[in-house]
C-alpha cells in the first residue's frame, strides 16, 4: 500500500538515491544540482515549506517538495516518481498533498521550472492547471491557487 508522508531525517540517503536514479534516466547523467538535498529540513521545512515522500512497503518511490519563494508564492521542487510506479496516480496524490499544504499556508501561487526533456512532467503540469510563462534552457510554469 502506498502512503504519502512527511520527510524525516532517516530518509535522506534513499531520497537522494531515487532522485539520482530518475535524473540519470532522463538526462543520461548523474544529478547536477542536489545542494538542496544535503539538508532538506533547512532547505524546505525552515523556509515555510514541506517535503513529502511516497512510500510503498517501506520503499521510497516518489518525492515532492515546496518552499517559500516570496510572501505568497511557493516554488514546487523535486517532484519525482520511480519509473516502476508511474501511471498509478502517485504523482497526482503527491501533488494534491502539496496543493492542500500551500492553500493552508496562504500561498496564492505556485511556480516551478523544469527541462524540455521532462516531457511527462510538462504534460502533468499543463493538465494540472499550470501555465507556461517563460522558456529558455528551462521551462517556467505558474499556477494561481
Amino acid at each position: 500500500m502506498t502512503k504519502i508522508r512527511e520527510y524525516k531525517e532517516g530518509d535522506n540517503r534513499k531520497v537522494v538515491k531515487l532522485i539520482n536514479k530518475i535524473i540519470s534516466e532522463i538526462f543520461n547523467a548523474g544529478a547536477r544540482n542536489i545542494k538542496d538535498l544535503k539538508n532538506i529540513k533547512e532547505e524546505y521545512f525552515e523556509k515555510k515549506g514541506i517535503f513529502y515522500i511516497a512510500e510503498d512497503n517501506g520503499k521510497i518511490i516518489g518525492t515532492i517538495a515546496v518552499k517559500r519563494e516570496k510572501s505568497n508564492v511557493a516554488r514546487l521542487k523535486r517532484m519525482f516518481v520511480d519509473e516502476e510506479y508511474r501511471n498509478r496516480k502517485i504523482g497526482q496524490r503527491l501533488f494534491n498533498k502539496i496543493l492542500k499544504f500551500c492553500k493552508s499556508k496562504g500561498y496564492k501561487k505556485i511556480i516551478l521550472s523544469t527541462y524540455p526533456q521532462m516531457r511527462s512532467a510538462i504534460e502533468f503540469y499543463k493538465k494540472s492547471g499550470f501555465k507556461e510563462y517563460k522558456r529558455d534552457k528551462q521551462i517556467f510554469f505558474e499556477r494561481i491557487l
